[in-house]
């Protein structure tokens, strides 16, 4: 015969028994890290490179206006690099360019060279 007392207690084992199944660490699809796309354009080559580095945000390759960016890296001095709205649209294209540094920073410049692609 089933009594209250004993009906309540398999109920409650039973309820326990769901609540406890939610629980736990899985491993699902919902543990996966989901990694944002590259955010800049940064293939590009510097003659007598000594730490300089170039990276272009992507929505810059969009721009109808002239850009300009630091080259700096890990060089000690920056050289001002401005890129015109056609070598970004080159860019965007998947072209490569060519560009000389802006300004003759300690009595040298760099040829500039790369791609988006």
């Amino acid at each position: 015969m089933l009594t209250r007392k004993l009906f309540l207690r398999h109920m409650g084992g039973g309820c326990m028994t769901l609540v406890f199944a939610g629980c736990g660490g899985g491993g699902g699809d919902d543990d996966e890290v989901v990694v944002p796309p590259l955010a800049t354009c940064d293939k590009f080559l510097f003659s007598g490179n000594h730490g300089h580095a170039l990276a272009i945000p992507l929505a810059d390759l969009d721009s109808l206006a002239d850009k300009t960016y630091s080259i700096q890296g890990t060089a000690s001095h920056d050289h001002p690099f401005t890129l015109t709205a056609a070598n970004l649209a080159r860019l965007k294209a998947g072209q490569a360019i060519v560009v000389v540094t802006t300004g003759v920073a300690f009595e040298h410049s760099h040829d500039v060279s790369g791609s988006c692609a």
